[in-house]
């Protein structure tokens, strides 16, 4: 089991959850990121920046960096209103980061590193078609929330950026949308989330889906 990175969930995704319920009246979406980088001495900063920059020079279209950041965010946060591109929009944030990594000097937990890319890529492509049915039909069914396309986003995400980052994004996106999970399923998701270094609250996010499965 590796040594935690986190308490709970952290980095790009980390920054998702800050894009909830009316986050607005708290300022623009650059004062959020700002924010969000401000936290720990300049060790969340490193975190946001390091996701950011592995979604950026991993290839992906910017149409696919698009669809994981509004599943992740549930829609609440759409940088197309601002006129950017998903790869427009994480430049962005990696800018914001970067400058915060520079006042501040490295935090404590700087330059957290992705575990082996390769290790667990089959693992998180597994849970990913096993939660792919429910997946597609709670991040489509709904008018103001939708976003086409996020299983196949996913599933790039684990071969082209590395299946630590895919995996919190499946994480994310499972609990911005209620996808209902079995008891199984969030066991595996908790090993997987030991081997990968997580925190105890980060998994356990997402527990709460296991009653609605049975619901």
């Amino acid at each position: 089991m590796a040594e935690p990175r986190r308490e709970s969930d952290f980095g790009l995704t980390g920054l998702t959850r800050r894009f909830q319920g009316k986050w607005a009246e708290g300022g623009t979406a650059r004062e959020v990121v700002a924010g969000a980088a401000a936290e720990d001495g300049g060790a969340a900063a490193e975190d946001i920046l390091a996701d950011a920059v592995r979604l950026l020079e991993s290839g992906l279209a910017p149409e696919v960096l698009m669809t994981l950041w509004l599943a992740a965010t549930g829609r609440n946060h759409s940088p197309d209103r601002a006129g950017m591109d998903g790869r427009q929009w994480l430049g962005a944030v990696a800018e914001i980061c970067a400058a915060r990594r520079r006042e501040d000097g490295p935090g404590p937990g700087a330059g957290s590193p992705e575990p082996a890319r390769d290790a667990y890529a089959q693992a998180v492509l597994d849970e990913i078609s096993l939660a792919g049915a429910a997946l597609t039909v709670r991040t489509e069914e709904q008018y103001a929330t939708c976003v086409p396309g996020v299983v196949p986003a996913l599933r790039q995400a684990v071969q082209q950026v590395g299946p630590d980052l895919a995996f919190r994004l499946l994480l994310r996106v499972l609990d911005e949308y209620w996808v209902p999970i079995s008891a199984t399923q969030y066991d595996r998701y908790r090993a997987l989330g030991e081997r990968f270094g997580y925190g105890p609250r980060h998994v356990a996010e997402v527990r709460y889906l296991t009653t609605a499965a049975v619901g």
